[in-house]
C-alpha cells in the first residue's frame, strides 16, 4: 500500500486497500476528528444521504460512511485533475480525506457485483456551507474575511461563518447575504461542508 494512504486498524478492521495513488490527498479509514481546537466540531456522521444508505459530505475533508450489509469499494478523485486519490474495499467502514481544505472530490461506491452504488461530484453551489474562523482573536479574521466572500461568491452557496461573538455585529450589518454564527451556537449537522480559516502551526503535511 502506498504510504500516502493510512488505515486506522482499530476502528476499521476490515478494510482492505486496493490502489492509492497520487499526491494532493491522502485518505484513512477512521472515525476520528482532527479539528484543530477553537474550531465548531463537524457532525459525528456524515450529513448526506445517498443511495442504498451510504452517507457522504465534505465536511472536515471528503467523509463517506458505507453500510454493513456487504463489502463495498470506494473510489474518491480530484476531478479537476482527473486523479485517483484513493480506491479501497470495505464493510460499514468509515473513510475520511487527510486534506481538509478545498478539493473538488468525485466519489464513487460499487457493491459487491460492481453495480454503481453511489457517483457523486462536489458541488457548494445552493449548499449549506460552512466557513470557521479563530474565535478569541481580532486581527486575523478581519484580514481573512475577503476569502470568506471571495468563496461565497465562487461558488454560490448558502455560507455560514464563525466568528468570536463581539466581532459579528459589524460583520453581520455590512454582508446580508452571509449568516453570521458563534462557534457555541452553530449546528453543524445541518452542512454539506466545512472549511476551516486559519494558521495551524502544527499542520507539517499541509492538510
Amino acid at each position: 500500500m502506498d504510504t500516502l494512504a493510512t488505515l486506522d486498524i482499530e476502528t476499521a478492521p476490515m478494510a482492505r486497500p486496493q490502489e492509492a495513488v497520487g499526491s494532493s490527498t491522502a485518505v484513512s479509514l477512521s472515525t476520528k476528528a482532527d479539528v484543530p481546537k477553537n474550531y465548531p466540531v463537524p457532525a459525528t456522521r456524515p450529513t448526506q444521504e445517498g443511495p442504498g444508505g451510504v452517507l457522504y459530505d465534505f465536511n472536515e475533508g471528503c467523509r463517506v460512511k458505507l453500510p454493513d450489509d456487504q463489502d463495498y469499494t470506494v473510489t474518491i478523485r480530484d476531478l479537476d485533475t482527473q486523479n485517483i486519490l484513493f480506491r479501497a474495499t470495505s464493510c460499514g467502514g468509515s473513510i475520511q480525506s487527510s486534506k481538509k481544505f478545498y478539493v473538488r472530490f468525485g466519489v464513487d461506491v460499487e457493491d459487491e457485483s460492481k453495480s454503481r452504488v453511489l457517483s457523486y461530484s462536489l458541488s457548494l453551489a445552493g449548499r449549506a456551507v460552512l466557513v470557521a474562523m479563530p474565535v478569541g482573536t481580532l486581527g486575523d479574521p478581519i484580514s481573512w474575511f475577503g476569502y470568506v466572500l471571495k468563496s461565497q461568491k465562487q461558488h454560490q452557496c448558502n455560507l455560514t461563518c464563525v466568528m468570536g461573538e463581539h466581532i459579528i455585529p459589524p460583520f453581520k450589518s455590512a454582508y446580508r447575504n452571509i449568516t453570521f454564527a458563534t462557534q457555541d451556537a452553530v449546528y453543524t449537522s445541518r452542512f454539506y461542508a466545512t472549511y476551516y480559516i486559519g494558521v495551524f502551526f502544527d499542520d507539517a503535511r499541509n492538510d
